[in-house]
């Protein structure tokens, strides 16, 4: 029997320098990571007072209305600052964030006594224009500590000789709704004991009835509120309800949200 021939192994050349392919490969790799970059990188100005992109729309709005009249538990004002921090936190950079105090006097509108946006998280600013560091330490120092000292300032709080709770949710609606119509994520948290009390309409002076209200509302400027279709989070303060049940105060406040524009899915809930 024959022996078979072994045939020899032959290398596969196709005249190409593999070392160098590889080289230039690397290359193209490298250069093809720097065109992303600099098109999935966007970089842009900051307004040095709000956090706000200069030229640019706001990314979401939150209107932060707290019932500054009568004082909160620590344990709800505690919960009520994680409840808002929650939001703040889910919510996209660059949403434009005011906060208000209700207080005991509404006749006129309130302004925020914060207003700022909510930054990046530093790596996308315009070095031209920020350090991350310190877009971080303004945000601190001009949200986060002035919210928690408000929050814990209500504990003490004296009670007002009103609770203007409508007219305060007037103003974060004008100031921050209205002007940002267009922006389709809006949202309003409330934290009180919705006990309304003031000229327009009170409920200290018998059962929480919306169609009551309706009736006065329209009488007074302060009165007529258009939620702009946000989504609205009611944070209730605990309180004995002077007049009626507390089944009344819930019926009042969901006929006012569903008269007067609040998105579906809007919520209340105790604190």
């Amino acid at each position: 029997m024959a022996k078979r021939r072994r045939s020899k192994k032959r290398k596969f050349d196709d005249g190409l320098n593999w070392p160098a392919a590889a080289a230039m490969f690397t290359v193209v790799v490298a250069i093809a990571g720097l065109i992303g970059f600099s098109v999935t990188t966007e970089t842009f100005d900051v307004d040095e007072q709000t956090l706000c992109r200069l030229g640019q729309e706001p990314s979401a709005v939150l209107a932060v209305v707290i019932d500054s009249t009568d004082a909160i538990p620590s344990g709800p004002a505690r919960r009520a600052y994680h409840s808002i921090m929650s939001a703040v936190d889910s919510s996209p950079s660059n949403t434009l964030i005011q906060v208000f105090k209700i207080e005991g006097s509404a006749t006129q509108l309130a302004s925020p006594i914060i207003s700022i946006c909510k930054p990046e998280d530093g790596s996308d600013v315009s070095v031209l224009n920020a350090n991350p560091d310190d877009i971080r330490k303004v945000y601190s120092e001009r949200f986060e500590a002035p919210l928690d000292d408000v929050l814990k300032n209500l504990i003490d709080e004296d009670s007002a000789n009103q609770s203007p709770i409508i007219e305060a949710v007037q103003s974060a609606s004008l100031s921050l709704f209205m002007p940002n119509e267009s922006v389709a994520d809006k949202r309003l948290i409330i934290a009180s004991d919705f006990l309304q009390h003031s000229s327009i309409y009170s409920m200290y002076g018998g059962i929480p009835d919306y169609a009551s209200f309706q009736k006065n509302a329209f009488a007074s400027p302060l009165g007529r509120v258009d939620l702009y279709g946000s989504k609205v989070s009611l944070l209730v303060v605990p309180r004995e309800i002077p007049v009626g049940a507390e089944s009344d105060l819930i019926g009042f406040w969901n006929a006012f949200l569903a008269n007067h524009r609040a998105a579906p899915g809007s919520s209340m809930e105790a604190l």
